[in-house]
């Protein structure tokens, strides 16, 4: 026999059902099965949502007193490239930033200065401000000799073009303040973008030392020394400036930029309009139409 059950007996009946796992959860939905419809497994899931799999498991072991032992281990764990399809490629874009080549070349790896705890609060950020306006890579350049720091911000990605389009810029606005110079030492820190065997960025540098006449050098900072890189206290001036600041726009951070100081001096703030594309490579034989060319570690 059949008994209508109002919806506030139905609440109470699935709460108590979530209560409870294996055996017993089986054993009480089959009884709920018995009292109030007639033994269907059927009915029972289409009043209650339960399974009736399930229930015509506990229907079973209440009538044999056979209990069927649960192997929840057996059901496995499904990969974590498969629950999370972008975490790796998550990981590369914040890792790319901070790594940097061994300078001996003793070995493919790169080495990075980012600890695992940092990515994983990097992660947890991203995974909560999902809904990004617009995307703000900054690149600065710093000289040293007269305190002078300017600064881009661009649109898309750290590339070797996109490096080297910034150097450009700098040179145009700032080649008046050098006249007759003859040498331009670059320290780096051996970044994805500008490490000695990025092909692009070489290639990008040799065309930069001709159109400028001037011989450059490339200086790169050991595997976890960029600290020694005087550009890096800049982006710890800049970071304490704007510490706590909402950046929900590319006008608000460029403001905030333009009105940190450096030794006393407000930077030039630039962006860089134009996309980026990663992955870049020069072909052998044209890079060796760019020999000889020499850089200094």
């Amino acid at each position: 026999m059949v008994t209508e059950l109002t919806e506030k007996i139905k609440s109470s009946l699935k709460d108590a059902a979530k209560k409870l796992t294996g055996f017993k959860k089986r054993a009480f939905m089959a009884q709920v099965a018995i009292d109030y419809f007639n033994s269907s497994p059927r009915r029972a899931e289409t009043e209650l949502g339960w399974s009736r799999q399930a229930i015509a498991t506990g229907l079973k072991e209440l009538e044999t007193g056979i209990i069927c032992v649960d192997n929840y281990r057996a059901r496995g764990r499904k990969k974590t490239e498969e629950l999370l399809p972008n975490l790796e490629a998550d990981i590369k874009s914040l890792v790319e930033m901070y790594s940097q080549a061994d300078p001996k070349f003793q070995s493919t790896f790169a080495f990075t200065k980012i600890s695992a705890r940092a990515i994983r609060e990097a992660l947890k950020a991203d995974d909560h401000d999902s809904e990004w306006r617009a995307v703000l890579v900054p690149l600065g350049i710093l000289d040293v000799r007269g305190e002078r720091l300017s600064i881009y911000f661009g649109q898309s990605a750290e590339t070797s073009d996109f490096v080297a389009d910034c150097l450009e810029l700098w040179w145009q606005e700032n080649q008046a303040i050098y006249p007759g110079l003859e040498e331009l030492v670059i320290d780096l820190d051996g970044g994805a973008a500008t490490r000695s065997n990025r092909t692009q960025f070489i290639k990008r540098m040799v065309e930069f030392a001709r159109k400028t006449q001037w011989q450059i050098r490339l200086i790169y900072y050991p595997p976890y020394h960029s600290k020694y890189n005087p550009i890096e206290r800049c982006w710890a001036v800049l970071e304490n400036y704007w510490n706590g600041a909402i950046l929900d726009s590319i006008d608000a951070a460029l403001n905030w930029a333009s009105n940190m100081t450096w030794k006393g001096i407000k930077p030039l703030v630039h962006l860089v309009e134009g996309t980026y594309e990663k992955g870049v490579k020069v072909l052998a034989k044209e890079l060796e139409q760019l020999q000889p060319f020499n850089a200094a570690f």
